[in-house]
């Protein structure tokens, strides 16, 4: 199984997060609060994604041999 590259996914999503958050934000009447929101769960969805993701392709352990 290839190694995970879990740092190109946690950089990609932060910066799919910022981009979302601000093109809500500016077309929101209040811009501030609606990019705090939009960022916050964007991440949070980032970082759960991420999360799911390694727990799910862990390597395992062969058994060890008496």
């Amino acid at each position: 199984m290839r190694a995970l590259k879990v740092t190109q996914g946690a950089v990609a999503g932060v910066v799919t997060s910022l981009v979302l958050a601000a093109a809500m934000a500016g077309r929101s009447a209040d811009p501030l609060a609606t990019f705090c929101y939009v960022l916050a769960v964007a991440l949070s969805m980032t970082a759960l994604t991420i999360v799911g993701w390694v727990s799910l392709n862990r390597r395992t352990q062969p058994p060890k041999n008496r």
